[in-house]
């Protein structure tokens, strides 16, 4: 989890921001730079394993964070 936090995940071209908030877990999913979908869940941890799912769309998660692979977006400069 990197600052604030949050996870980006990002599979192809499919991106989801993980945000903790509270005891609920904020899901954005995103299509390049178009959010599709969002949602909030709740979610468990197991050791370095977080499973949530979204009973909307009868879809279960489960993501094992590990080392970062790429570095974070940096901001443009202006």
């Amino acid at each position: 989890m990197g600052e604030g936090g949050q996870a980006l995940v990002q599979i192809n071209d499919v991106s989801y921001r993980l945000q903790p908030m509270g005891e609920q877990l904020g899901v954005s999913l995103f299509h390049g730079t178009m959010q599709v979908d969002g949602f909030f869940v709740r979610h468990k941890w197991s050791a370095s394993n977080l499973t949530f799912s979204d009973p909307e769309k009868g879809t279960r998660y489960e993501l094992q964070i590990g080392t970062r692979r790429f570095a974070p977006p940096q901001p443009a400069p202006q």
